[in-house]
């Protein structure tokens, strides 16, 4: 017995439309590339953040400009695994559906597709290095001082935790060494040159978090 269908008609009828993309990939080679772009596509139709969050992908207790700004912590986990699990679903769809016969490429998403595979990021904001310094020392520097903070003031709001997360983070990156805020600034401009490459050389998570 087949396992039970996880796709709504309307992303079924997405998922069918780009067989042939992913047919051609497999025949060039370009499987990798396929799974960039494909999923940049699938999540510009059907926002995992909407589906965590409905209906506006806004976490709880978080206005639209904290959302659109890097998640706090325990929210971009849940998206982080959300996001993974998500990709190894779709992955799985074109991995046991590719010899479904479907019509190729006029539909908008194919053509998206194609015009992505070589089209540089656009409007991709920068990574400033405290967020930079966040991503690569948050877990081992910042939480322990960020936990205590919130457990002494017994902070509850979403938006007090993140105003508190932001300011000991940009304490502690202002406490480091000129050799740790070196690297972290190497390693800001690799992100960010990296970001605004072509999708077939760039990850492209939709929380724009990396």
């Amino acid at each position: 017995m087949p396992p039970p269908r996880w796709s709504t008609p309307e992303q079924l009828q997405w998922l069918q439309s780009e067989i042939p993309a992913y047919k051609k990939a497999q025949e060039d080679n370009t499987v990798n590339k396929f799974w960039e772009v494909m999923t940049h596509a699938w999540y510009q139709e059907f926002s995992e953040r909407k589906l965590l969050w409905p209906p506006e992908g806004i976490p709880p207790g978080m206005s639209k400009e904290m959302a659109d700004a890097d998640l706090p912590a325990e929210f971009a986990e849940i998206l982080g695994s959300a996001l993974s699990e998500r990709n190894e679903k779709l992955k799985n769809w074109y991995r046991n559906n590719s010899r479904v016969k479907v019509t190729s490429g006029s539909n908008k998403t194919s053509k998206l597709l194609n015009k992505l595979l070589g089209q540089r990021a656009q409007g991709v904001r920068d990574l400033n290095q405290i967020e930079v310094y966040s991503k690569l020392h948050y877990e081992e520097k910042v939480k322990p001082m960020v936990e205590n903070e919130i457990s002494e003031k017994g902070l509850v709001d979403v938006g007090e935790r993140l105003r508190c997360i932001k300011t000991l983070t940009a304490e502690m990156y202002k406490q480091e060494g000129e050799d740790v805020k070196a690297s972290v600034k190497a390693e800001m401009i690799r992100r960010n040159e990296e970001r605004k490459r072509p999708l077939d050389t760039a990850n492209t998570p939709e929380s724009r978090s990396r």
